[in-house]
């Protein structure tokens, strides 16, 4: 799938709605790989034009099925709260 600019913009709807989101709050959704070449504390419409190419496809795949909303409006939890990685859990 070539990325041009009607994915790119699309009426500019994607930035005008959601440019304030943060790609580090778009990466709990979509997983660590997301805009690898920004910084957790870039705002979306800084960075929308130069997204990698899955990056935007997932983006403008979820905006035409009405789920980016739910995708930032869901906190997904990767891990139960109060445990970490390398450590043990106690017995119960």
């Amino acid at each position: 799938m070539a990325v041009d600019a009607r994915y790119r913009d699309k009426g500019g709807e994607i930035g005008r709605k959601y440019g304030d989101t943060l790609i580090g709050k778009l990466r709990i959704s979509y997983g660590s790989g997301f805009a690898k070449a920004c910084a957790n504390d870039d705002k979306l419409s800084d960075v929308l034009a130069k997204l990698d190419k899955r990056s935007l496809y997932k983006l403008v795949r979820d905006y035409n099925a009405g789920m980016l909303p739910i995708r930032l409006k869901t906190p997904w939890v990767t891990a139960p709260s109060g445990t970490s990685k390398g450590k043990a859990r106690p017995a119960l």
